[in-house]
C-alpha cells in the first residue's frame, strides 16, 4: 500500500492530502494500520486497490478516525 502504520502504538496523522492509485498485494491499498492510531482530516482516497481487504484503508486492532474526507472508486475483493 501507499502508507504502512505497523509499529505497535504508532500514531499517524494525515491532513489535506490525496492518496490516488495506490495498491497492495494483500490489504490496505492506500493505508494499512496494525495496532496503531490513524487520524485523517480533509483527504481524498481515489482509485486505490487491495487484493483482499480495504481498498482505501485497513485497520486491525487499532483506531481510525476520518473527518471531512472523500472516497471514490477504491476496490478490494473482500471489502
Amino acid at each position: 500500500g501507499g502508507i504502512g502504520n505497523y509499529p505497535t502504538s504508532a500514531t499517524l496523522s494525515i491532513g489535506g492530502s490525496s492518496l490516488i492509485s495506490n495498491s497492495a498485494q494483500a490489504n490496505g491499498g492506500a493505508i494499512g494500520n496494525i495496532s496503531g492510531t490513524v487520524s485523517i482530516l480533509t483527504c481524498a482516497f481515489i482509485a486505490n486497490a487491495a487484493q483482499y481487504e480495504g481498498g482505501a484503508i485497513v485497520t486491525a486492532n487499532g483506531a481510525l478516525r476520518v473527518t471531512d474526507s472523500t472516497f471514490g472508486a477504491n476496490t478490494a475483493a473482500l471489502g
